[in-house]
């Protein structure tokens, strides 16, 4: 895998602006602090945890889950925090696979419950 390259002209604009991005700000505690989700691409806030897309995404669907915490290790994250993640990634996941079908899960609907038990392979 890592002699792929995931080829994504649309982030060329930022690639090459990168240069007044404000390192001193870390966008996981700056986009969450403000008050305008639309504009801050915020799709979802948890109580540990929120979900924000990405302005130039590699690619269709991609988006982050991260906490409000500004913890550098995932190990040091609370179970809480980390459990949150985890539902919200799995919740992300299965919407998007819906929307590639063509349809909307149903809200009761688990597809890791019904794979569980049948190992780790790709859906």
């Amino acid at each position: 895998m890592a002699n792929f390259r995931i080829w994504a002209p649309w982030r060329l604009a930022y690639v090459k602006d990168a240069s007044k991005d404000n390192e001193d700000e870390c966008i996981f505690c700056a986009k969450p602090a403000q008050e305008d989700d639309d504009a801050n691409l915020i799709v979802h806030r948890g109580t540990h945890c929120f979900v924000i897309l990405n302005l130039f995404p590699y690619t269709n669907g991609h988006l982050m889950v991260a906490p409000y915490g500004h913890i550098g290790r995932i190990q040091d994250l609370p179970a809480e925090t980390t459990a949150e993640m985890m539902a919200l990634a799995q919740r992300a996941m299965s919407r998007a696979r819906g929307r590639r079908r063509g349809r909307s899960p149903a809200p009761s609907s688990r597809p890791s419950a019904r794979r569980a038990g049948r190992g780790c392979r790709r859906p």
